[in-house]
């Protein structure tokens, strides 16, 4: 046993399912490698909570990964994109362009990790924001007091997620 700080990225996907299904988005895609670590298939399993029915596409956690996938989601008839990091919805913003599609238009897509460049890119991305600041600072107080105090139980912590809506999800047409 040890401490352990971990992120709510089961919740993370539920808010992306129900702001996209409050948006009237029926058929959403999720963007995920298939050997993911067990955090991201949190990601997954919450979104799935809200659409059970989604489209799985694998692709690694990258820009590429991003941009191929495109090229598989042209081809359904999706109209939402949960990409399981921002790096992926990068790609996903230019795969897109390059096969003539337009977001949000054509595709409502959140991120997940609310990089620095979600504000920069356009249209801005949706993505949900993990407490990155939080996670460094309770890891270092974990840290601090295991040290000052070994023989104490160990914690455990789960720090919560939230959505930051921008322009890159629309309700459906």
């Amino acid at each position: 046993m040890s401490d352990a700080l971990e992120i709510a990225d089961f919740e993370g996907g539920v808010l992306a399912g129900k702001h996209l299904a409050d948006f009237g988005h029926e058929k959403v895609v999720v963007i995920i490698p298939k050997d993911a670590p067990e955090n991201i298939q949190e990601r997954l399993a919450g979104i799935q909570s809200i659409y059970s029915d989604c489209l799985i596409i694998d692709a690694p956690l990258t820009k590429e990964g991003g941009k191929k996938a495109s090229e598989e989601i042209v081809k359904s008839d999706v109209t939402a994109i949960f990409a399981t990091n921002d790096e992926q919805a990068f790609g996903l913003y230019q795969g897109l362009k390059k096969l003539g599609k337009t977001i949000p238009d054509d595709y409502s897509i959140i991120g997940y990790d609310d990089s620095e460049l979600n504000e920069l890119v356009v249209p801005s991305l949706t993505s949900i924001a993990q407490p990155t600041f939080e996670l460094g600072k309770k890891s270092a107080e974990l840290l601090l007091e295991r040290i000052i105090q070994p023989n104490q139980p160990f914690q455990q912590y789960t720090l919560p997620v939230t959505l930051v809506k921008r322009d890159s999800t629309i309700p459906l047409k």
